[in-house]
């Protein structure tokens, strides 16, 4: 979340700070520093673009669950995922999409969620996965947090006694 703000900020400051955006004139090119300090870099002030991928809403992806219409896919660390996870998930991360293809259902949404309440990357792996053909895949809005804190059925490893 603090991620997301801090984007959105940076790009509220970029666009409102600049003499072009308050007066519509081009800005002045700068002059390079007279004294003999290096100049320092430009600041790059553009915000990423974001990922166009499907996403899916919490009651929607539990409603999935619940009717067995859906497979869970955890994008996270093998650690994270052992630590805890949406329960009979699945662990495929990004760069191991390709040797599981076989594991994803045709007949079933495919709900991916990563640890990112922006989820940046179960909406990488969804895009990834639509540029293989994978069109029934959606990036559960908020992620791990929003499922574990709704209570929904997880897995989590037992501590260390």
């Amino acid at each position: 979340m603090r991620y997301a703000l801090c984007i959105l900020l940076l790009g509220l400051i970029g666009a409102g700070c600049s003499p072009s955006a308050v007066d519509n004139k081009p800005m002045a090119k700068s002059t390079p520093p007279t004294n003999s300090s290096p100049a320092l870099p430009p600041v790059n002030l553009d915000t990423p673009k974001p990922i166009d991928a499907a996403k899916i809403s919490l009651a929607d992806a539990k409603k999935a669950f619940d009717d067995g219409a859906a497979v869970f896919v955890d994008v996270r660390s093998a650690e994270s995922f052992n630590s805890e996870r949406v329960k009979g998930a699945l662990n495929i991360g990004i760069g191991d999409m390709d040797a599981n293809l076989s594991k994803l259902p045709k007949d079933k949404k495919i709900v991916v969620y990563c640890s990112c309440g922006a989820e940046h990357s179960s909406l990488a792996w969804v895009a990834k996965a639509n540029q293989k053909g994978i069109n029934n895949a959606y990036a559960l809005i908020g992620g791990t947090a929003a499922w574990m804190d709704a209570g929904y059925p997880a897995e989590k490893q037992k501590p260390a006694q």
